[in-house]
């Protein structure tokens, strides 16, 4: 387990930075991407309070789920869950 935690403190900062700069030109298809490569990350680690955002993200702005959030505030609400983690995770370290 402690190898997952470090590879997610040392990769995940690069993966996010990388869906906020898709989504801060609007590129959800890129987004998409991205979001889809950090899933199997965020699910092996527990970090479930983000799965409707991820979903979301994954399906673009195509996605018909009902009561979606506006794309841009999935990506805010998925950033904040991922930096709190990158916060505590590593007192699990200790």
């Amino acid at each position: 387990m402690g190898k997952i935690i470090r590879s997610f403190l040392n990769n995940m900062p690069t993966s996010i930075a990388k869906v906020e700069a898709a989504a801060a030109t609007h590129d959800w298809p890129r987004v998409a991407e991205l979001v889809h490569h950090i899933k199997p990350s965020l699910e092996s680690l527990g970090i479930h309070n983000v799965s409707a955002a991820v979903r979301q993200l994954e399906q673009g702005p195509n996605g018909a789920e009902a009561e979606q959030l506006p794309l841009p505030e999935a990506v805010a609400r998925l950033v904040a869950q991922v930096n709190r983690a990158l916060q505590e995770l590593p007192q699990e370290l200790s």
